[in-house]
Parts: structure tokens; sequence; C-alpha cells
């Protein structure tokens, strides 16, 4: 399926890369009622709870959110953009979903009053997530209290849902995990540690926990479209849109990074908009997310195989993890603007051996900027020492808000002039 295209292949950016720029070069342009709850007790474990509440919506507006979507940017696979593999998920969404959801924004008609009552028994909370699930979250069944809107992924480990909540009528992302899977316990403790923790802007809003006889529940705002659903609409998006969906990703990265927290399941799919007129992303599913040590070895292999950096695939040090979050933005910003697969192939072995050798290439007909190329070559550098942290790389010139020709090219000289110094301003490498 594929040809020869290695001698075509741009070189891994293991060395000083000095850009030039044009005299002429700029920017590219490119309310409800307090529920009432009378709690009545028995002499068994379970307690059961009557609320009863005021039910008065507001008209509201919401589109389809896709968190956990398939990514393919194509509909039919191609030599270019195949299908891409996965590791821990399976996304099935068909273009007829996709068309569904891509169309709508929906506006829910204002309800009559009304009054709801619902009767709740309560459970023990599990021992292993006694630290995240409220007592009166643990119910025999959690989705007495939500309504089911629509599917927005099913995978391996967990499902998603945009659900409504009864009382109240908002709309929510709901995840899902099933407790008979092995370690989904610790799977439910572990994003909820990250999600009660992180209060940056760039990390989706976590709202509630849950457990019932059946499942682990993680409640988070919705996101009315992800960064998937962009570029499929659009083809591909501009330099410009592009900067500044990235710009935000690599401050979000700084500041996890500086609490050596670390993603490792950068995608499209999970960097989502709560509004589809914003380009301030969020990312979400922090399912394989850990806090790491520098200096100690990591073997675990997680993730998504398209966006994974060459160093992921051999035993690697805590420092690398951050690394290869840092890979995973330079594969989102190539993805954005090209609107092509970064590193494709006709198996998985061949997708693997091009990450290995960063063997990439932007499409033929597509004219990148200077600064552009510069700063993707410099984010997919094989050699992990070698590649900026995410604090460095929002210095790269591409990223400058200013269109003045000679403060872009100090800049450039800056760049160029660090990178030559290596270890001196890479905080990777202990």
């Amino acid at each position: 399926m594929m040809g020869n295209t290695k001698s075509n292949q741009p070189s891994c950016m293991n060395e000083t890369v000095a850009v030039n720029i044009p005299p002429t070069i700029k920017g590219d342009g490119c309310k409800t009622g307090e529920p009432t709850v009378e709690i009545k007790k028995n002499t068994t474990n379970v307690e059961r709870t009557t609320v009863s509440t005021v039910h008065t919506p507001e008209t509201s507006f919401v589109a389809s959110n896709s968190a956990m979507a398939s990514l393919c940017l194509e509909d039919t696979e191609d030599a270019q953009f195949p299908k891409r593999p996965q590791l821990r998920m399976n996304y099935n969404s068909s273009s007829e979903n996709y068309s569904s959801q891509l169309s709508t924004l929906r506006e829910f008609e204002d309800e009559k009053t009304e009054v709801i009552n619902v009767e709740i028994e309560y459970l023990n909370v599990p021992p292993a997530v006694a630290d995240f699930v409220k007592p009166e979250n643990a119910r025999k069944n959690v989705m007495d209290s939500f309504e089911m809107i629509r599917t927005l992924g099913d995978g391996m480990s967990s499902c998603v849902f945009e659900v409504k909540h009864v009382p109240t009528g908002e709309r929510y992302a709901l995840k899902r995990l099933r407790r008979a899977q092995s370690h989904s316990d610790l799977l439910f403790a572990g994003e909820c540690k990250f999600l009660s923790v992180l209060k940056c802007q760039g990390v989706i809003r976590t709202i509630d926990a849950f457990v019932d006889e059946t499942y682990f529940y993680v409640l988070n705002e919705l996101g009315v479209t992800d960064l998937f659903k962009k570029i499929k609409a659009n083809g591909k998006l501009s330099e410009k849109i592009a900067k500044e969906v990235i710009r935000h990703l690599l401050e979000t990265l700084k500041e996890l990074h500086q609490t050596n927290m670390v993603h490792r399941d950068i995608k499209p799919e999970n960097v989502v908009f709560t509004d589809n007129q914003s380009n301030f992303p969020k990312l979400i599913d922090f399912g394989d997310a850990i806090v790491v040590k520098d200096n100690k070895i990591y073997t675990e292999l997680v993730g998504t195989k398209c966006y994974l950096a060459p160093e992921r695939l051999r035993r690697h040090y805590g420092w690398e993890l951050k690394a290869s979050d840092v890979w995973a933005i330079g594969v989102l910003a190539f993805e954005m603007v090209t609107g092509k697969r970064c590193f494709y192939g006709s198996c998985d072995e061949q997708v693997m051996e091009r990450i290995e050798k960063g063997s990439f290439k932007f499409p033929e007909l597509f004219k990148p900027s200077s600064l552009f190329s510069h700063f993707v070559h410099s984010l997919l550098t094989v050699d992990d020492s070698h590649r900026p942290t995410a604090e460095f790389a929002l210095r790269h010139p591409w990223l400058s808000v200013s269109e003045d020709v000679n403060e872009q090219r100090s800049l450039i000289e800056a760049w160029n002039s660090n990178v030559a110094k290596a270890f001196s301003w890479t905080v990777y490498k202990p």
C-alpha cells in the first residue's frame, strides 16, 4: 500500500537549524428549586432517600460532543491517511454518526414546571475510592438521576455519554467504567485524583464522582466540540488558528510538567472546546496520566500509536515522558494545518518504524511557512534530550503574536543560540 518514501523524508532535527526569514515575512492569518430531602434509614447497609424538587429548566443550547469519538480525518482509508491504530481504546464511530454529530446545535424546548420524585438507595463506598466518592454518591443505580442523551465514545476500558441531570436539567459528559473490569478501581481513583487537584484552565472541569453496583462514574463539564471535529469540518485549520490552539496546549503542559504530571495520551479526541466559537482547548481523559520522577524508569506502553514518541517504544525515564507529551503536540500541529496524518503506514510495524526514525513529510501541494515547518521539526526531534520543553517551545517564533520582521529575526536568533547550548536550556535531562 505504501511506496518507498525513505529518501523523501525530512531528516531528524538533532542539530541546530537556522531559519532565514524573508524581509517581508508576516505572521500567517491565518434555574432550579432546591431539593427537599427526606432520609429513611433501615437496618441494612442501604439507605433509602426520597428527593422531591421543583424543576423549571430554562431554554438552553448545546452542541453534540465527541470527546471520545473516533479520529479519522479521511472517511476512507488511503495511503496518506489510513485509520489510526489504537493501543487502549477502540473507537467505532461511522461517517453517518459524524454527520449527525457535526450538524446539530439543538434547542431544548421550555418544559413545564414539574415535581420530580426520585427514590435513592445508598450503598457503602468501596474503600479503594473512598477519597473521591462522597457517601451520598454511592447509590444502587446512579443512572436513576440521569437521562441518557447520546453515546460520545465507547472504548475498551470506558464509555462516555452526554447526559441530562434529571433534577436540574443540566447537560454533562459522564464517563463510566465497569467495576468488574480488572483494575477499574485504580483507573477510576487515578483519574479522580488528577482531576481533583488540577485547577488549570486548560483541563476539563470535573463536577462529581459516583459509584453504583455495576459502574464507577466521573461527571465532567460538557465540551461542545473537539479538535477532531474542527479539523473534520474545515478539512484543515489555518496557521493562525492552529498557533492559538497549540499555544494554549503548551501552556497547559507547562503547568502539568511543573508538578511532574504527564498525560501520555494527547490526541485530537482528547482536546475539547466548551464553546463552538472558541479556540481555547481543554485536555480530557486523564486515565493514563501519572506523576513521574525524572530519574525513575517506566516501561508501560499506553496511549495511541500515531502520537507516541520514539522513546515510548522502549524503557524510558520520567523526564522522557514529559518530552513525549511535547512530541504529541508537534504531531497535532502537523495534522491541524495539513489535515493529513503525520505518521501513517499500511501496518502497525510501518507506523512504528516511521516514528522511530522521525520520518514524515508535508503533503506535496502544501506549502508551510518557514516558521511553522521549523516549529514542527523542532518538536518532532527524535533525540528527546534535544527536544524543547513545553516552556521552551512557547518561546518559538512561530507562536509569537508579533508580525514585526526584526523582532521575529531576533527570536529565531535567540532560539538557535539556545539550541546550540543543548543541555543549558532543556529541563528534561536531570
